[in-house]
């Protein structure tokens, strides 16, 4: 005898078809569990709500994943995925930046959404003995990773991140070199002969600089808040 397998009814195929569009479309706005109250200065830059309102934990720092869970992380110290070849961070190391500081983040991200791409974050707070560890990993070159003992890193104080774009997908955004290549390539000002690579470079630094970072000229993932001086190095956790 033979057997006859049940297919579904072509309308119902159709509506999940359309189900899983719709998802698509929606869930990078649906997905943050905090509402950002969005207020811009004369200049169009964003101010961040009273520090009060916005999730912190114990230690009164706040994981970006909480603010916005369509921000990519992708911790490279937590894996030898670095220019050390070393695992730097514990396995659950999580993002975490000052309250004010994750909220301009969680803000630029709101403006590149708009704009077809995500934020991936590479690094953020970054524990003193980190610091110690990279800086000798990188033979101590001042020119590239800050002197942990004379001039302390602002990813020790919780107001500097290091990232990259992704598209909505999830796939890699063309950006102008690989996380932590010291080289020319990696300047801000390097002419790249790929257009898309500037392109998407402006985007990146436009949206960072209305959130309120500032970016430094010898690494184009390096943001920090340009509200920096007003937050001290934070005693090292985790």
């Amino acid at each position: 005898m033979r057997v006859i397998k049940s297919q579904r009814p072509i309308h119902l195929v159709l509506l999940s078809v359309l189900t899983v569009i719709l998802a698509s479309l929606t869930m990078f706005n649906s997905c943050s569990s905090y509402e950002l109250p969005i207020q811009l200065d004369n200049q169009g830059i964003f101010i961040p709500p009273p520090t009060a309102s916005i999730p912190t934990d114990s230690q009164g720092l706040t994981d970006v994943s909480i603010l916005d869970r369509s921000i990519v992380v992708d911790l490279k110290y937590k894996t030898a995925d670095n220019f050390t070849g070393k695992v730097i961070y514990p396995k659950h190391f999580p993002a975490l930046l000052r309250p004010n500081t994750a909220a301009r983040l969680a803000y630029a991200n709101k403006l590149l959404k708009e704009q077809g791409f995500r934020i991936k974050v590479w690094d953020a707070y970054r524990p003193q003995y980190a610091q110690i560890a990279l800086w000798e990993g990188s033979g101590k070159d001042p020119d590239y990773v800050a002197n942990p003992y004379t001039n302390p890193s602002l990813h020790t104080h919780g107001v500097a991140v290091d990232l990259t774009m992704v598209h909505l997908n999830g796939t890699e955004a063309r950006m102008p070199t690989k996380f932590d290549e010291f080289s020319k390539r990696a300047a801000t000002d390097y002419f790249h002969t790929d257009p898309i690579v500037r392109r998407n470079l402006a985007i990146l630094k436009g949206a960072m600089r209305k959130a309120g970072f500032q970016y430094i000229f010898t690494e184009w993932w390096h943001f920090v808040d340009h509200e920096y001086e007003k937050y001290g190095s934070i005693k090292s956790i985790y």
